[in-house]
């Protein structure tokens, strides 16, 4: 008899109080387990996202299954164990070792974990696709709130110096709120006024005022600690002026968080929810700006910032002396007193070193093409799954093509009958979908695909670049640091100093194999 695993699943924690639905869940499960003669050794129930790969309970499915307890699981719907493609195959790798079939109740679907068909991914689809839906009309009914009434409306944790009245509520407003009992800073508001004005005019750095914050005892809105980061993002935030910007960021499901285009903000002023008065928040952003424009105010550039790390990993970032001393300095934190690297080198030196480097790499153009060529074929070699799953989608979109003629065709048969055409009008809607379904998904695939291997024309503009650069030796050497910034980009140059800085290794274009160059004497602190 084969034994199971029966997995249940809720989004939220009420659904879970309730009942309801884990016990129908469960209770079902139990029927279809007893009705096919299937031995259940475990039940797992869940009240977490189905978009989410790491789960408290599925983690221990998982390394159960690691252990061989059971042979299969059963879930009730293919949308409990996960919603979304790509949720779907970050689970399976760990579980597939011991288990290899996943029991559906709903339809009776019986899936072969290690062959996933093209119906079963539609399945995951649809249930994105629905999440999408519902996302997309709350955002819009909130943007219209902003837009036609200027409403601060919250979402996820509120701007610190404000609360929400009701925050769950659609018309949630920010007003000014209230923190611990502290004799100098009573309200956030006071925090917020006494930041602007340690850093504008007592010219004190953000390390400094998060460091006497949490001496305070003074926390952020989510109870942790300050640093210089948030100390940061609070003295550009135009809010504490009355200059409120919505939209300025997105972030969609399994994305990071990008500027939006302009033209998308809404943007429009409350003088009622300043907190510091214009003069104040114009002294602290013209101190900022002066210390963005350090670099650039110097005449020079740090070519390898964001470049260059220690063998143990750690960053190097752009330092200069009062002397006017440019370094590369190896960042602090945690590893500080764990790492053995020297802490600085002359920046000049390494950037003369890599810039001569590239420069005699970029006269062999042959060199050039041969590493690009070997990069393609193991990107290629690396996404051989990916490309036959576009082609798989390929064929089923044709299948749901020539099933959707067939359907138009059958329909027009039918068209005096009301009742069956009403049918057909029903079944073409649904392979539409079908098909919409499909196409989306082969298109997104398709996309990875494209991003995730250089083309031929890549190549061959790139190497005509680099040609075209080395004609002219002199031009090479005196190339801007921006235009140089785009060579080493084109190139996914990456260094690494040695522990005594004796010499430099340099990666390019993720190459395992890095080429070593001695230093020899250098210039440290």
């Amino acid at each position: 008899m084969t034994r199971v695993a029966i997995y249940t699943r809720v989004s939220t924690e009420d659904q879970s109080d309730n009942g309801t639905s884990l016990t129908t869940q469960l209770r079902f499960c139990r029927q279809y387990c007893e009705q096919h003669g299937l031995n259940v050794v475990a039940e797992y129930e869940e009240a977490y996202s189905g978009y989410e790969v790491e789960r408290p309970i599925l983690n221990k499915l998982k390394d159960a299954a690691r252990q061989g307890k059971f042979d299969a699981i059963v879930v009730y719907d293919i949308d409990r164990f996960a919603r979304g493609v790509q949720t779907f195959y970050g689970i399976l790798p760990p579980i597939t070792h011991k288990v290899s079939t996943l029991y559906v109740v709903t339809g009776g679907k019986v899936i072969d974990l290690h062959s996933v068909g093209i119906e079963h991914i539609i399945g995951f689809w649809a249930g994105g696709h629905e999440r999408e839906k519902i996302r997309e009309r709350c955002m819009r009914g909130k943007r219209q709130a902003i837009e036609e009434e200027n409403r601060v409306l919250m979402t996820g944790n509120r701007t610190y110096g404000y609360c929400s009245n009701g925050a769950k509520k659609p018309d949630a407003m920010i007003n000014p709120a209230t923190i611990s009992d502290i004799p100098s800073l009573e309200t956030e508001p006071d925090v917020v006024r006494w930041i602007f004005e340690q850093y504008a005019y007592h010219r004190i750095g953000t390390t400094d005022i998060a460091h006497t914050l949490n001496s305070y005892g003074i926390r952020r809105v989510t109870g942790k600690v300050w640093n210089n980061t948030i100390v940061n993002a609070l003295l550009n935030n135009p809010m504490y002026k009355g200059h409120v910007i919505r939209y300025k960021y997105q972030k969609k499901p399994d994305s990071k968080k990008i500027i939006t285009a302009p033209e998308a903000w809404v943007v429009f002023d409350r003088p009622d929810l300043a907190i510091v008065s214009e003069e104040v928040y114009e002294k602290a952003q013209q101190r900022l700006s002066m210390g963005r424009g350090k670099l650039a105010s110097s005449g020079k550039a740090y070519m390898m910032r964001s470049r260059l790390k220690c063998i143990h990993g750690r960053a190097y970032a752009g330092a200069i002396t009062k002397h006017a001393h440019r370094y590369y300095k190896l960042n602090g934190g945690i590893f500080r007193t764990k790492c053995s690297c020297k802490t600085c080198i002359r920046s000049e030196t390494v950037d003369t070193i890599v810039w001569n480097w590239v420069t005699e790499l970029l006269t062999d153009t042959e060199r050039v093409l041969r590493a690009y060529n070997e990069v393609q074929a193991e990107q290629i070699a690396e996404n051989t799954d990916l490309a036959q799953r576009v082609h798989d989608f390929d064929k089923a979109i044709q299948e749901a093509e020539s099933e959707l003629t067939y359907l138009v065709e059958e329909a027009r048969e039918y068209k005096d009958n009301k009742r069956l055409r009403e049918q057909y009008r029903e079944l073409i809607r649904r392979q539409n979908d079908k098909l919409d379904a499909l196409v989306t998904e082969r298109s997104n695939l398709a996309l990875s695909l494209e991003n995730s291997i250089i083309s031929d024309e890549q190549i061959v503009e790139t190497v005509h670049y680099f040609q075209r650069l080395t004609i002219d030796y002199e031009a090479l050497q005196a190339m801007p640091d921006e235009e140089r910034q785009v060579l080493l980009d084109a190139l996914d140059i990456q260094c690494v100093l040695e522990l005594d800085h004796s010499a430099l290794h340099i990666h390019w274009l993720g190459r395992c194999d890095p080429v070593v160059v001695k230093i020899g004497e250098l210039q440290c602190l």
